[in-house]
């Protein structure tokens, strides 16, 4: 990582023209200017060194965490939703991906847990997901035609690794980048 020191009397103003982590080491806070949108996080490094001298007490107990369950959203549907198919979003609407399409790519949240003809449909968006009529070998899992889950991806349009299988019959929900064939 490059590493950028700043001395008394430079430039505060600090550009970063291609995309990588540039640490910056100035005691004023200096201004940075992206070529393109970029997310700039100022840390600030503290080299005091502290001796503990005793363990304190224990103390009180915190909140509650999580239930464990695997993050879900219900959504209205905007056409048939299969259970157990990847589930994209279109206006806040659920509808299947075609992988012909590119801007289907993008819009894919997670997988829906039931059928749906009209109403809303709930989408398992993280986590796992079993079901006992899977066969899964160990590997990645893909979006396929229509949103059909596959360890085979096409051969056209874009590629979408939706996840992992753990075992023959979960899924491990890990929504990947979309490969795009040129």
């Amino acid at each position: 990582m490059p590493v950028i020191q700043a001395t008394e009397g430079a430039a505060r103003v600090i550009v970063v023209e291609r995309r990588g982590a540039v640490a910056i080491r100035d005691p004023r806070t200096p201004i940075v200017a992206a070529a393109k949108p970029t997310q700039v996080e100022a840390i600030q490094a503290d080299t005091r060194t502290v001796e503990v001298a005793a363990r304190g007490a224990q103390g009180p107990a915190g909140p509650a965490g999580r239930d464990g369950t695997s993050p879900e959203a219900t959504y209205p549907v905007g056409q048939q939703i299969h259970g157990h198919r990847v589930v994209r979003l279109d206006s806040g609407r659920a509808y299947h991906p075609d992988t012909a399409v590119l801007e289907h790519a993008q819009a894919c949240v997670g997988i829906a847990l039931q059928s749906a003809n009209t109403g809303d449909v709930t989408v398992r968006l993280a986590g796992t997901i079993e079901e006992a009529s899977w066969a899964w070998h160990d590997g990645a899992v893909w979006c396929g035609a229509d949103g059909t889950l596959t360890q085979n991806p096409g051969t056209t349009g874009w590629l979408l690794c939706i996840g992992r299988a753990l075992n023959a019959t979960t899924l491990m929900i890990d929504f990947d980048s979309p490969i795009v064939r040129i």
